[in-house]
């Protein structure tokens, strides 16, 4: 998987980097081909993250990237696999119709959620912008999983009836 992302993404998403450093507002402006794996990354293509740092990958443009860091691997908000190996590129634009946003915010939600839509409306008068919380997401990932289990314990309960009778 490959994810275009901004200077401090790292650090305002709390993925840890193992070694090297995140990408500069430099390497944003000047387009340049850089690159930062996770560890699973790394541990598949190079043996260990040690000597991740500075090697050449090829990613999906064909183009060549020098590697600039190791992230900490990051399991994906689906509860039933440990995710793919990750590739971090720098954000240049947006380039589709649709672009996340990860913000780290101290006070209420409601607050924070109001200055994104100002701050949105400001640059673009045609741009919606919705919020969601991580505790948003995270809960309606859990909800098939949750129903199996209701399901798997109401079979469970007929069973035992039966059962005893």
């Amino acid at each position: 998987s490959c994810d275009s992302v901004a200077p401090d993404y790292f650090s305002t998403t709390g993925i840890r980097l193992l070694r090297g450093r995140e990408f500069t507002e430099a390497e944003m402006r000047n387009q340049v081909a850089v690159a930062i794996v996770d560890e699973r990354f790394a541990r598949e293509a190079f043996g260990s993250s040690d000597q991740a740092i500075g090697a050449t990958i090829r990613l999906i443009d064909n183009a060549d990237h020098q590697v600039v860091g190791v992230a900490a691997a990051v399991r994906p908000l689906d509860i039933s696999g440990s995710g793919l190996p990750r590739v971090y590129q720098p954000l240049r634009g947006i380039e589709s119709q649709q672009a996340k946003l990860v913000v780290l915010y101290a006070g209420s939600p409601g607050e924070m959620e109001k200055a994104i839509r100002e701050a949105a409306a400001k640059v673009d008068p045609t741009v919606t912008a919705g919020t969601k919380r991580i505790e948003e997401s995270i809960q309606s990932v859990l909800i098939p999983s949750r129903l199996a289990a209701s399901v798997a314990g109401g079979l469970g309960t007929l069973a035992l009836i039966l059962a005893s009778t």
